[in-house]
């Protein structure tokens, strides 16, 4: 085995341990939330939309259907929140995603192989999931039951996951805005 690689560098003022700085280096944790009733959230998006409209044309309902119509939008936002997950998602380092996504350099265009291997790194990715009380769920992630919730979650929903997950493993963009947002130079001033 090469020593180089397995030599740890006991820093000083003039020398530092790139692999202990680089374990060391938090990785993003953000936290998504979704909601599961697909069917609150369809009747309150037309209930809304409805109203309006109704707002719009100058239409106004007689006060006990205002009424009845609020109550029952009410009802499915209270639906709603209830039927919140929220999920803490976390960045992985490139190598691990790479391993993930492409394991010992090995691409494929075969549509089952990709989906496991998107599966495998969303479920890495995961490491919480809380209902709207608050409550855990304990598991740990693995592909099948990513798979699984992907059969189970609206697609939508499923989307607004997997993008919250993309947005903490390339976060190439964040360390550029970052960078940028300070610096009159942009990178050249902190490198």
């Amino acid at each position: 085995m090469d020593t180089a690689t397995t030599t740890t560098i006991e820093p000083t003022a003039d020398n530092f341990d790139i692999f202990a700085m680089l374990e060391g280096t938090p990785l993003p944790v953000e936290e998504v939330t979704i909601f599961v009733d697909t069917a609150a959230a369809i009747e309150y998006s037309k209930l809304v939309a409805e109203r309006q409209a109704n707002e719009d044309k100058g239409v106004s309902l007689t006060s006990e259907l205002a009424a009845a119509r609020d109550e029952r939008i009410a009802a499915l936002q209270d639906r709603l929140r209830k039927s919140a997950l929220v999920i803490g998602v976390r960045g992985i380092a490139p190598g691990i995603v790479n391993e993930i996504l492409a394991p010992n350099g090995e691409t494929t265009t075969d549509v089952k192989e990709l989906k496991k291997r998107d599966n495998e790194l969303i479920a890495r990715s995961i490491v919480s999931v809380k209902n709207h009380a608050g409550a855990e769920d304990p598991r740990i992630w693995d592909a099948e039951q990513v798979d699984k919730l992907r059969t189970l979650l609206n697609e939508g929903e499923f989307g607004r996951l997997v993008a919250k997950i993309a947005e903490v493993n390339f976060t190439a963009a964040a360390f550029d805005s970052a960078a940028d947002a300070g610096f009159p130079r942009g990178r050249a001033d902190v490198a």
